[in-house]
């Protein structure tokens, strides 16, 4: 029951890692990346200015982690449903 505990206590550091990390990101994503999209689908939309490469198709890496991000968050709420739903049945 111990190592149970140990688990949960380490998880939570995560989730406050991740915590940080998403209000650092999100800011610089929202305030720097979106501007550049914004600027390309400008430029899109002209012919003559029109890009057609690999750097306007791909996936930013940054969308990639916080899709991650996301799923671990999600997946904390189970935990944390599972955890108390089980200490208020038992104790």
């Amino acid at each position: 029951m111990i190592y149970y505990f140990i688990i949960l206590y380490r998880w939570d550091w995560v989730v406050i890692l991740l915590v940080l990390y998403t209000g650092i990101i999100t800011p610089y994503t929202i305030s720097f990346l979106s501007d550049e999209d914004q600027k390309r689908t400008h430029l899109n939309t002209y012919a003559a200015t029109r890009q057609f490469n690999r750097e306007r198709t791909s996936i930013h890496v940054l969308v990639i982690i916080d899709v991650l991000i996301d799923f671990m968050f999600i997946f904390d709420i189970l935990i944390s449903f599972r955890y108390f739903s089980n200490k208020l049945l038992f104790n």
